[in-house]
């Protein structure tokens, strides 16, 4: 069973994939057709939130100097959907459905090197090594049966190449302050 993990909060540090600028195209297509069968809304920015924190005791710019030296050893990898998942976020305030993310031997080692630093800052991370990652397809979705639309939907598939890790900071809800943007 997945470990409970406490709402996001103004002031939490996100680690977060994105792929290329150039990568997006592709990614927005599924999007659409997921909104053809469910509605809602695309999500702006397409990511995987590897990791989220609170920087008490910690200044920004070491951490982020921290991480950077950490992120060096890592080159692009793939994100692969494993699966759809439905569930309403209190932090966004809506139903979202979000793609469930395989637990690939290179996401495994980034999220180790994620935690690894982390835990030498003495921070903890709020997102256990258990946690299934999640990537937001779409924003306000109607509650629906997905077993009824999962029919011919092929998994795994790759979503994106993880390219870039951006660093930002919640500010409110749909508010966020980018510390720091880094290439793989």
């Amino acid at each position: 069973m997945e470990a409970t993990v406490r709402t996001a909060r103004p002031g939490d540090i996100c680690i977060l994939l994105e792929p290329a600028q150039d990568g997006t195209s592709f990614l927005h297509e599924r999007q659409l057709a997921l909104q053809a069968l469910f509605g809602g809304r695309p999500h702006e920015t397409v990511h995987l939130t590897c990791q989220r924190f609170d920087a008490r005791g910690q200044t920004e710019s070491h951490i982020i100097q921290r991480l950077r030296t950490a992120f060096a050893a890592i080159r692009p990898f793939p994100i692969i959907a494993a699966s759809l998942v439905q569930f309403y976020s209190p932090f966004w305030e809506t139903h979202l459905l979000r793609w469930s993310i395989q637990n690939t031997t290179a996401l495994q080692r980034c999220r180790t090197v994620i935690q690894s630093t982390l835990t030498e800052l003495g921070i903890t991370a709020h997102y256990p090594p258990e946690r299934v990652p999640l990537v937001t397809a779409l924003e306000d979705i109607p509650a629906v049966s997905l077993d009824d639309h999962l029919r011919g939907m092929v998994f795994p598939h790759q979503l994106f190449i993880a390219r870039q890790v951006v660093l930002s900071r919640i500010k409110g809800p749909r508010e966020f302050d980018v510390l720091d943007r880094l290439t793989l």
